[in-house]
């Protein structure tokens, strides 16, 4: 990942981007968010995972529709009972998401214990399977937002340490980021930077200072704030 963070600095060197380029090196948080969210929207933008994905989960659908309707078709008495209960199971096993299996509920037995003669489930399956082939999959704008948001938490929540991002505490002076991962115990940790970078300077002639936290720290140097920037004495 540090890698890529220093590619991206690079690449707005050489396009000439120069107000993103001082707000990134001097605030190593929102760099680092910004370049995580490019990586996961460019996996989703990846035109050709995401149709594929789509076209595998109707067809989990429709399979889990037909199996639904030939277990009603086959149980004599409670048709529509049947045709739920299977299609829950069916819902859970193909698409492994328990949210989506427990939105297919009986809102009153009562109702639909009347229509078990009446219901067509065959039909009901080949209609549904139907409109769902004719439907689009478009990632809008506010989608993939919602996306990069449901990943991020995702990869802070896993039980593997390096599957989660890199926790965002920053440097006081030099503004980098912790190379620990999130949540990470004890101490923060990073590799500093020189305090010029993110607009320190010398309180003397007030020229960019070159040093970096970890030398001032052995020298047990301190700093001061300044009108918009700090200085060191």
């Amino acid at each position: 990942m540090k890698a890529y963070l220093d590619l991206n600095l690079v690449t707005l060197i050489e396009n000439k981007n120069t107000n993103e380029l001082l707000q990134y090196v001097a605030n190593g948080k929102l760099h680092y968010q910004s370049c995580v969210d490019m990586l996961i929207q460019k996996e989703i933008n990846k035109e050709a995972e995401i149709n594929n994905s789509w076209k595998l989960f109707v067809e989990s659908i429709q399979d889990a529709l037909k199996l639904a309707s030939i277990a009603a078709e086959y149980n004599a008495k409670f048709k529509f009972t049947s045709f739920v209960d299977e299609l829950r199971k069916q819902f859970l096993e193909k698409t492994k998401s328990p949210k989506l299996a427990k939105s297919i509920q009986l809102v009153n037995d009562g109702v639909y214990s009347k229509l078990e003669n009446v219901i067509v489930f065959e039909t009901v399956e080949k209609e549904i399977c139907a409109t769902m082939s004719n439907m689009q999959h478009n990632v809008t704008s506010s989608i993939q937002k919602k996306l990069i948001g449901l990943v991020k938490e995702r990869m802070i929540s896993s039980a593997t340490e390096r599957a989660r991002p890199r926790c965002e505490e920053m440097c006081p002076f030099c503004k980098v980021t912790c190379i620990h991962y999130a949540k990470h115990s004890g101490k923060h940790d990073t590799l500093h930077q020189p305090g010029g970078i993110t607009g320190s300077c010398w309180s003397k002639d007030h020229t960019l200072f070159e040093k970096s936290c970890t030398r001032c720290h052995g020298w047990h140097w301190v700093w001061g704030q300044g009108k918009g920037h700090t200085k060191c004495a």
